[in-house]
């Protein structure tokens, strides 16, 4: 919804100041879904060292679960993503943290408008 909201004044602002807005808000958009990705790859490291257990994250757009498994998965192929009846997406891959032995399976699922998700993620033996 941020997202939407922000984009929507970035183009209405546009013309006064020469496009200048579009520039600020993608810098911002970026700047938003790292530190997001961050977050991510914080909460699939607690839960795969819990033993799979289920953290939740605010605010989360899907920019940043792609950047995820963009950066740290295989370079092809490196998630799945699934659409439910209900709204929400599942995105299922496989994931290498630096300073983390191995792999990581990493399951994340959106909660539709809320912009919220869920995390699960094991080690992969």
């Amino acid at each position: 919804m941020y997202f939407v909201v922000l984009l929507l004044i970035a183009l209405a602002l546009a013309i006064p100041t020469f496009g200048l807005s579009i520039v600020v808000f993608l810098v911002l958009k970026g700047w938003y879904d790292n530190k997001s990705a961050t977050q991510i790859l914080l909460m699939a490291s607690h839960s795969a060292e819990n033993g799979g257990a289920p953290y939740n994250l605010y605010h989360v757009n899907n920019g940043a679960i792609k950047l995820v498994y963009k950066y740290f998965g295989p370079r092809e192929g490196g998630y799945s993503v699934k659409p439910h009846n209900d709204g929400r997406r599942m995105y299922d891959g496989v994931i290498s943290i630096p300073g983390y032995p191995g792999t990581m399976q990493v399951v994340i699922f959106t909660n539709g408008p809320e912009s919220s998700i869920d995390i699960k993620a094991r080690f992969l033996e």
